[in-house]
């Protein structure tokens, strides 16, 4: 009886060992099968500008510290890695970084998730963002569903070469200006100078003075062309303005000159341009040891518009369609508004997309480049609502700086230049249509 107690006994303690043994064992597992997996996640930028550095400030370093297991790679839209070329090779990226008037091009090609789900599952608050931001997002889609989310607000503002005002004696642009003021001051400016052709402004493209006077280049109500207009004339007639300074059209018919002229070759005195498209740039000449004396002025616009800038410029994170992490993406498109990174996004030059007066106070904080320079003349301007988008923007872009150029190089009047880029802007939108098998009529 004593043995069988002790064998009982015995039984029942190794019973326990082993059960616990193998609890143990089950316990490790489930941690282990729970633990974060590396993932790595891409990011494709398509129509806007992000240095490496911005890159790593931005998304690197906030999701390596928040998500460990998380890493990221920046892929850019170039040659061979258009979004067609992706998608043929089965390679499309996690995220897509890019700006609202390029929403339709990854719309039409169905690589991006709505978020509205996505969102209400993180119970991700948007309440915190702008309002603007948020309705202009969703005017993209008929239902107006989200399908993207906001990382920073794009602005324009007058970009100015100190040194070429000193060289010519030109008081610096100080307040708002109208578009006719800042060509009187490009007139002085566009001068030969020591064997250099200097350019006192370049105005960018029609589309971003219409920007000025939220002109939409097609009639939402008609889905038809809209710019062989009074206020597109005006537009133009603007243009030739700058055109027409003696020494601005360049060797080879040369009449656009943007960021290189302005950042390297120095030799463009004033360049109205997105801060996002420039802020970055500077900064790395900076670093570099090869900067120079540039500051920054209030965009210029028409005299009734004076005191607003260009329609809202959102950069924004849509959620590929394709990602295998769509989880893990989201996690990082979420992370890219938290207040922290927010704050970092807004000390380094880009503004914040949250409704936060504080955050206005600390704009550029961070980036020495900005140290000294009249920040105040960003908030000047005040953005504009947005004109109703259309799927056919980008094809009346294309259409608009065409006829910008015609006027430019002389071959056609500011009327039949605009006259002809309708009638070819409804060509192209017709056959796309029925490329769609969808009635023109519609």
């Amino acid at each position: 009886m004593r043995n069988r107690t002790i064998l009982i006994v015995t039984a029942s303690l190794l019973g326990g060992l082993l059960s616990g043994c193998g609890g143990e064992k089950t316990k490790l597992q489930q941690e282990a099968s729970a633990a974060p997996k590396s993932t790595e996640l891409t990011v494709y930028k398509s129509g806007l500008n992000l240095t490496d550095t911005e890159f790593q400030t931005f998304f690197v370093e906030p999701v390596k510290k928040k998500y460990p297991e998380i890493t990221l790679k920046l892929v850019a839209d170039a040659a061979g890695s258009k979004p067609e070329d992706l998608l043929a090779a089965n390679a499309f990226p996690d995220i897509i970084f890019t700006a609202n008037p390029s929403y339709y091009k990854f719309v039409e090609l169905k690589v991006v998730r709505t978020l509205d789900e996505w969102v209400k599952a993180a119970n991700l608050d948007l309440n915190r963002i702008k309002p603007v931001i948020t309705e202009s997002i969703r005017s993209y889609t008929k239902d107006g569903s989200l399908i993207a989310l906001p990382f920073s607000q794009n602005v324009a503002a007058l970009f100015y070469n100190q040194d070429i005002f000193d060289k010519f004696g030109v008081d610096y642009p100080q307040q708002l200006m109208t578009w006719e003021e800042a060509i009187q001051k490009a007139r002085q400016l566009t001068r030969h100078e020591d064997g250099v052709q200097y350019i006192g402004i370049d105005l960018t493209s029609p589309q971003n003075i219409g920007r000025g006077l939220s002109l939409p280049p097609i009639d939402p109500q008609t889905g038809k062309a809209a710019v062989h207009t009074e206020s597109w004339i005006r537009v133009f007639q603007l243009l030739k303005q700058s055109y027409d300074i003696p020494g601005y059209i360049g060797e080879n018919g040369k009449y656009s000159y943007g960021n290189k002229a302005f950042t390297q070759d120095r030799i463009l005195a004033m360049l109205p341009n997105w801060l996002g498209g420039l802020i970055g740039p500077l900064q790395e000449l900076h670093q570099s040891g090869r900067g120079f004396n540039w500051d920054i002025a209030p965009l210029p616009n028409f005299q009734e518009a004076l005191g607003t800038g260009r329609e809202i410029d959102i950069h924004s994170m849509m959620l590929s369609a394709s990602t295998p992490y769509p989880e893990q993406a989201f996690r990082v498109m979420s992370l890219m508004l938290s207040d922290e990174v927010q704050a970092i996004v807004n000390r380094s030059g880009r503004i914040s997309v949250l409704e936060n007066p504080e955050l206005e106070k600390q704009f550029g904080a961070d980036l020495p480049v900005l140290q000294g320079k009249q920040i105040a003349n960003v908030f000047k301007a005040k953005p504009r609502k947005l004109h109703p988008p259309s799927e056919y923007y980008s094809v009346a872009v294309q259409k608009l700086e065409e006829a910008a150029k015609k006027v430019a190089l002389g071959s056609a009047d500011i009327n039949t230049a605009l006259r002809d880029a309708q009638a070819a802007i409804d060509l192209e939108i017709e056959a796309i249509k029925q490329t769609k098998g969808i009635s023109a009529s519609k």
